[in-house]
Order: C-alpha cells, then sequence, then structure tokens
C-alpha cells in the first residue's frame, strides 16, 4: 500500500532536471520551463530495493508517450555528488538511500510544447519511496500512475516521538559537523537530548542514526 506524503503545485517556474552521470564537477542539467508538479509517496513493508519500484512505474510512464531521455542508479548515477544535484523534497517527506536509489527522466513532445517527467525511487527502512516530478505546458491533462493515494494531507510533524512512532523516522535538523570531521561541533542539540528522553521513554526500541558527509573535499575523504 502506498500513501501519499507531499503534494505541491506550481503554475509556471523553471526545474533544472540532471540528464547525465556526475562528471567529476557537475553533471549536465537539462532546464524546463512550465507548469511544476510534484508528489512523493511512501510504499509501506517495502522489503525490495529501488529498482523494483522503478520497473513498474517506468512502464506505465513510457506507456503514456514519455521517451526516455536519461536514467541511472545510485553508482551508475554518481552516488553522494549526483543525489545533491538533484531538487529533492526533503526529510520526513522523501527519503533517498544514497546506495539505493533509481532516477528516470523522459521527454513527451506535445503541441502544447515538451513535456518532461523525472522519477526517483528509493528506499529506508521498511518502506519504499517514490519522487515523482512532472513539468508541462499548462492546459496538458495530469499524468497518470497507479499508486494508492491513503493520506492525501499527510502533514509535517514536529514532535521527535511523534514522527519516529507514526512515520518511523525523525530528522535532526540541528546538529552541526565541521567539514572533514564526524564530531559534532561545540553546541546544545536539542534534538538529541529529546532522542535520548525518548529511548529512556521506550527502553526496547532501538534507532539508526543515517547522515552524509559534504560536498567538500575529496571522494577518497569523504567515504
Amino acid at each position: 500500500m502506498a500513501e501519499l506524503a507531499h503534494e505541491e503545485d506550481e503554475s509556471a517556474t523553471f526545474y533544472s532536471l540532471p540528464v547525465s552521470p556526475w562528471l567529476g564537477t557537475g553533471a549536465e542539467m537539462l532546464t524546463a520551463e512550465g507548469a511544476l508538479s510534484r508528489t512523493v509517496w511512501q510504499v509501506m513493508d517495502f522489503d525490495g530495493n529501488s529498482a523494483q519500484l522503478m520497473a513498474p512505474l517506468r512502464a506505465q510512464i513510457e506507456a503514456q508517450g514519455y521517451a526516455p531521455v536519461f536514467a541511472c542508479d545510485s553508482t551508475l548515477c554518481g552516488g553522494f555528488d549526483f543525489r545533491f544535484a538533484m531538487d529533492v523534497t526533503p526529510e520526513p517527506a522523501m527519503h533517498v538511500d544514497l546506495g539505493d536509489f533509481s532516477y528516470f527522466v523522459g521527454r513527451m513532445e506535445t503541441a502544447e510544447g515538451d513535456a518532461f517527467l523525472a522519477l526517483l525511487t528509493s528506499r529506508g527502512g521498511a518502506r519504499g519511496y517514490i519522487h515523482l516530478v512532472r513539468i508541462s505546458p499548462a492546459d496538458m491533462a495530469p499524468v497518470s500512475v497507479a499508486v494508492s493515494t491513503r493520506s492525501p494531507d499527510a502533514e509535517e510533524i514536529a514532535d521527535l516521538g511523534e514522527s519516529l512512532d507514526r512515520l518511523g523516522a525523525a530528522t535532526l535538523t540541528d546538529l552541526s559537523f565541521s567539514t572533514g570531521s564526524a564530531t559534532l561541533s561545540d553546541g546544545d542539540y536539542p534534538s538529541l537530548t529529546e532522542l535520548a528522553a525518548y529511548l529512556v521513554e521506550h527502553p526496547s526500541t532501538r534507532v539508526v542514526l543515517v547522515g552524509h558527509t559534504d560536498a567538500e573535499g575529496s571522494l577518497e575523504g569523504n567515504i
């Protein structure tokens, strides 16, 4: 079962899509202009990988007339650097596993102009994540993708404990590390205090802390 976790629309905007792997200093970007629609779904109780999420959705998209422009997986795309070249809805709605994501861009020619669609799939814990962006002439009909949308009004949850209970994940937005260091910078971190209190109240709960490097320095050093 998939639940709608995020939805937004803009009537007229510019949006940049990576259409090549990471090339050392950047990826080739395609800038599209038009009406933007962005939706994120979370697939509950998912134990597969990003490619298994991508395959049937890509088939549906191509069946509707979108021709492939570019596609890659986490390794071929360029991992961390490529991921942060994309404009992706942030946690907790969308989670991207840097070791397991799949990406697809399609183009469809229409009488009103070109429409572009970018699909990103990933996983985290027991959930699959689907991120769909469409940039199109304003008069086109919306794209149809067969996913169940049980919670169209999913809200952002501010309380860490409630987020862990309801979503199975929470974002610690106040953590700060110096470049090249895995040690927290000096300061107070209310999110860690809140997490510690939650774990004291729920002693059987286990959490996994997930982080990433910044984009400064060498690939070898960041790994």
